[in-house]
């Protein structure tokens, strides 16, 4: 059971020993961001699934790595989804590993509401994670905590550590991804300047002419961050002090840094470079990173179960299995799939790079090439579904083709004989007409135009689904009988 906290005691004589402070952790569940929608119009960003477990499974679960006790979720988007799902979770249990877990309610439009809001409960004493609620990651906080523990010891005005991750050479930052240049101080980890430029830009930073003065500088636009920050409530003041502040770089960070001169607060950077950390920040990253989780790329943290607790059999050529899986005879399974427990396929049907959910049903001669099914999805025989992701509950008729880029929202319906053009959103209130989308009800954006949707899903299509790795095939795994685990 973890230790109770105790009252101020008297100050300790020298060479006594001192208990350090529970470690507490705030986790920002909603990014006030629309890179999932149409899926995060019906359900919490945070309750997606990955890999066939929750988005929040892997954060919390870090979080419990880092020793974290104390632990406060903010929701804003279906807060009362996030609420059940909290409470009937192992979280909240007697074995849980954290002392208490807190959901917090806050009405707010950005994260600077949700850190204004936090600040006045007055319930963050000391050093505390903030992290954002879709962070998949092995790194092990203990040293940076006592990096930035030592030089808080020294300086009260370095007020925050940044959690940044060096790219790996192979690793490609997309073309529709906005492009975050750090400028640096490496004699002291300080981060001096920080721009955010969109992916239209050009890669150039404009350089405050005050960073001449230093001797050393990295200017770094190589660094994934991870949104693990760790903050002493010195931050929080400063988000009460502008009401103007709502995201956390480019507004918090980037005012903190340029009123140095008035606040004297620094903040420093800690850059992993031999751990995983990454966040599910839009699709692209969700593709990788349910590629790095499958295929076990991505350190030490390896899929041997999903949150139901229901097991994964390694097969061969990097296929997982759930179980009660049923496979008719043939069926090709080539690399990097995964197939969730209860879930049936039929005969002469062929799931390459894809992953598929609980309880779904493939018909027979059906295709899946980098696809992503969730729990319960339906599919009939004689599909050919590219390179698409696919909400829970979703139903696809017989003899159906799904197009590359596709979004299908949850319990959406394709019918029998229909073609769903590529980049198409397919929300519950489309309709079909001739076997053909009808695009003039393609619109799940609030006041959006054809435009607007034809736009946002061309990001999709160009920034996931034209790369080559996606649709890379090894090998394969061919059954000749029907199997039942």
């Amino acid at each position: 059971m973890p230790p109770k906290q105790t009252k101020a005691a008297a100050p300790r004589k020298a060479g006594e020993d001192t208990k350090e402070d529970p470690l507490q952790a705030v986790v920002l569940l909603d990014s006030f961001e629309d890179t999932f929608r149409p899926f995060t119009t019906s359900r919490p960003r945070c309750l997606l699934p990955i890999c066939n477990t929750p988005l929040i499974e892997y954060t919390l679960d870090y979080l419990a790595s880092c020793g974290a006790q104390d632990v406060y979720l903010y929701a804003n988007n279906q807060i009362e989804q996030v609420e059940s799902y909290i409470n009937a979770s192992r979280w909240v249990t007697s074995s849980s590993p954290f002392r208490k877990c807190t959901l917090l309610r806050c009405i707010a439009t950005g994260v600077g509401d949700l850190m204004r809001d936090l600040d006045s409960q007055q319930i963050m004493q000391g050093d505390f994670l903030c992290v954002s609620g879709d962070i998949v990651s092995d790194f092990p906080i203990q040293k940076a905590l006592r990096a930035h523990k030592a030089r808080r010891a020294k300086d009260k005005n370095a007020i925050m550590t940044m959690i940044l991750r060096d790219r790996s050479g192979s690793e490609i930052r997309h073309q529709d991804q906005s492009v975050s240049t750090f400028v640096i101080d490496p004699t002291k980890d300080r981060c001096l300047q920080y721009e955010e430029l969109s992916a239209t830009d050009s890669f150039g930073s404009h350089l405050d002419p005050e960073m001449l003065r230093y001797p050393e500088l990295d200017i770094r636009q190589d660094l994934v961050d991870c949104r693990i920050d760790i903050c002493t409530p010195d931050v929080l003041s400063l988000w009460s002090d502008n009401f103007d502040n709502q995201r956390p770089r480019k507004d918090f960070l980037f005012g903190v840094l340029k009123d140095y001169e008035l606040n004297g607060k620094t903040i420093h950077t800690y850059i992993v470079d031999d751990y995983y950390a990454n966040r599910v920040s839009d699709l692209s990253a969700y593709i990788v990173i349910s590629r790095d989780l499958q295929s076990g790329s991505a350190g030490s943290l390896m899929l041997s179960s999903n949150s139901s607790g229901s097991r994964l059999a390694q097969l061969r050529n990097n296929v997982l299995k759930g179980e009660d899986v049923i496979l008719q005879r043939p069926v090709r399974l080539e690399s990097n799939s995964l197939i969730g427990s209860a879930t049936s396929v039929g005969a002469h049907s062929t799931i390459s790079n894809s992953h598929i959910g609980q309880r779904c049903q493939i018909g027979k001669n059906t295709t899946l090439k980098s696809a992503y099914l969730w729990d319960d999805v339906t599919v009939g025989s004689n599909v050919t579904i590219d390179t698409v992701i696919i909400g829970s509950e979703a139903f696809i008729g017989d003899n159906s083709t799904i197009g590359e880029g596709c979004l299908l929202d949850f319990s959406s319906r394709i019918p029998a004989n229909t073609h769903v053009p590529a980049g198409s959103i397919v929300t519950k209130s489309t309709t079909f007409a001739d076997g053909v989308k009808d695009k003039k009800t393609d619109n799940y954006f609030d006041n959006a135009t054809d435009d607007d949707t034809a736009e946002a899903t061309g990001v999709w299509a160009r920034s996931i689904y034209a790369k080559p790795e996606f649709n890379d095939s090894i090998s394969s795994l061919a059954s000749d009988e029907s199997e039942i685990s």
